[in-house]
């Protein structure tokens, strides 16, 4: 059994024990467990990496999360450092649909590097060394969001001949409104979403069309990927009629309650059902109460158990 542990399994053994009590219990799993596996998620790692420049005690956390996964993923093996890697978003969608990588599969190729570097440093302060990579870990997050939010403003300006984007059209057009809603109760949007994410991975791997890329998003995508999509949905989609203040929605970076935070919710889940579409059976251990819902919804509860009731089992 193949197992991704998401960030805030990481925090947990961070705050919640000390380091060599962490590092035991990975240690002793690992050996009590030699047929199942770890895998080095890069959505994971990114998201610990981007706050290795903070300047509170987040970075500490991050810092110690990091070196965990890091123990806790990887085999020193033949005299090299070998890992189980799942990458980002972009990446997976490009593999399934045509077994090409996308344009930040460089990018993809080092963060476990950049991981293991910065996990086996004595101090953190060693962090610093890495200033410029670190940056671009925050500046690639950044670029993922953005691209979505591109994908959105051009939905949002369909709407009118001007071609301007009006993001309270969904709030203050009462047929539209309506029209959304509707939509939204009877799951339509996750056709819709299925198919632009087809169209995502053909861009992102600069592909023609294939009829194999077209009887995969046919008859396998939207079920293989219903969990993620419905998330995203749910998570995001929904937030175009919810969030009174719509900069929050099309600038991220000012929304204080992070909202777009599902979307990295969103690529894990997404990452353990594409691991399991290859037959490759993976669990995703978490905590988030939404995310635990919705495989338990979708009837794919298997795919996910909670942090507090594996590590009863874990310790």
């Amino acid at each position: 059994m193949q197992y991704i542990h998401d960030t805030n399994f990481y925090r947990k053994l961070a705050t919640e024990y000390s380091y060599d009590d962490a590092k035991k219990l990975i240690l002793n799993w690992k050996r009590e467990n030699t047929n199942d596996k770890a895998i080095f998620s890069n959505i994971v790692a990114t998201e610990l990496i981007s706050h290795l420049l903070d300047k509170n005690k987040t970075r500490e956390i991050c810092y110690k999360s990091l070196q965990l996964m890091f123990i806790h993923c990887s085999e020193f093996s033949e005299g090299k450092i070998k890992g189980t890697i799942v990458p980002t978003f972009y990446e997976l969608l490009t593999r399934y649909f045509y077994y090409k990588e996308s344009s930040f599969k460089v990018f993809n190729s080092n963060i476990f590097s950049i991981a293991s570097n910065i996990a086996k440093s004595d101090t953190i302060e060693f962090t610093t060394n890495y200033k410029e990579e670190i940056s671009q870990v925050i500046e690639f997050r950044k670029q993922e969001i953005d691209s979505i939010v591109d994908n959105f403003e051009r939905y949002i300006k369909s709407f009118n001949d001007e071609g301007i984007a009006d993001w309270y059209i969904f709030q203050t057009n009462t047929t539209l409104k309506k029209e959304f809603e509707s939509y939204m109760k009877k799951g339509q949007f996750n056709q819709i979403i299925g198919l632009l994410l087809f169209k995502l991975a053909t861009s992102e791997s600069k592909s023609e069309i294939t009829d194999d890329a077209t009887s995969k998003y046919k008859e396998s995508f939207n079920h293989e990927f219903s969990t993620s999509i419905k998330f995203f949905t749910d998570n995001i989609l929904n937030k175009l009629t919810q969030i009174k203040k719509m900069e929050y929605f099309y600038h991220p970076a000012t929304d204080p309650k992070k909202r777009w935070n599902s979307f990295y919710d969103m690529q894990i889940i997404f990452a353990t059902e594409y691991e399991n579409s290859f037959k490759r059976p993976t669990i995703l251990i978490t905590s988030e109460e939404k995310i635990n819902c919705c495989f338990n919804e979708d009837k794919k509860g298997s795919f996910c158990i909670k942090t507090d009731t594996y590590l009863k089992n874990y310790s």
